[in-house]
C-alpha cells in the first residue's frame, strides 16, 4: 500500500507544473531576445546590401544627376565625362586610410571622375575638398565602403 496520501502528492505536482510553467516562460523569453537580435542584424545586413548594390538603380541614378547637378553650380565639371557618386557610410574607416577624408561626416558625397574627387555636404550645399586623385578599382571581393549611388565603387588615392 502506498503511505502518501493524495494530499501530500498534490503540493509536489503543484510545485513540479510551477518549476516547468517558469522554466518555459524563460524559454520563451530567450528565444523571444535571439529572434529580435537575429532580426535585427538582417534588417543591418540588408541596408548594407542595398549599399553596395546600389539598391533601385534608375532612382540611384536620379539621385547621382542631382547630386552633380548641385556640384556643377559650386565646382566646374568637365562635361566630358560622367562623375561616380558615392555617399560616404563610413566615414571613420575613410579616415584611417586617406586624410582627404579628415573633414568629411557620413552622408557626405564623393563625385570622382578621372582627374578630381569632390567632397561634398548635400546638407550645407557646401564643398569640403577638392583632390586631384587616381582612381583604383576595389580589390575582388572587397567591398567598398563608400556606397554606389549611380556607379561602381572607388577608392580615391590622393596624389602628393
Amino acid at each position: 500500500m502506498d503511505t502518501m496520501t493524495p494530499s501530500a502528492k498534490k503540493p509536489k505536482s503543484h510545485a513540479l507544473s510551477a518549476v516547468m510553467i517558469v522554466g518555459l516562460l524563460a524559454l520563451v523569453v530567450v528565444i523571444d531576445i535571439k529572434r529580435r537580435g537575429a532580426e535585427n542584424q538582417l534588417a543591418q545586413v540588408t541596408m548594407r546590401l542595398e549599399q553596395v548594390t546600389g539598391g533601385n538603380t534608375a532612382q540611384n541614378l536620379e539621385a547621382a544627376k542631382a547630386i552633380i547637378a548641385k556640384v556643377s553650380k559650386l565646382y566646374k565639371i568637365p562635361s566630358d565625362v560622367e562623375p561616380t557618386v558615392a555617399t560616404i557610410v563610413d566615414v571613420d574607416k575613410l579616415r584611417t586610410e586617406n586624410d582627404f577624408y579628415k573633414n568629411a561626416e557620413n552622408n557626405d558625397v564623393l563625385v570622382v571622375w578621372p582627374e578630381k574627387a569632390i567632397l561634398y555636404r548635400e546638407s550645407e550645399n557646401k564643398i569640403i575638398d577638392v583632390v586631384a586623385v587616381s582612381i583604383q578599382a576595389p580589390a575582388a571581393g572587397a567591398e567598398g565602403t563608400p556606397s554606389s549611388a549611380g556607379a561602381s565603387s572607388v577608392r580615391v588615392q590622393a596624389q602628393q
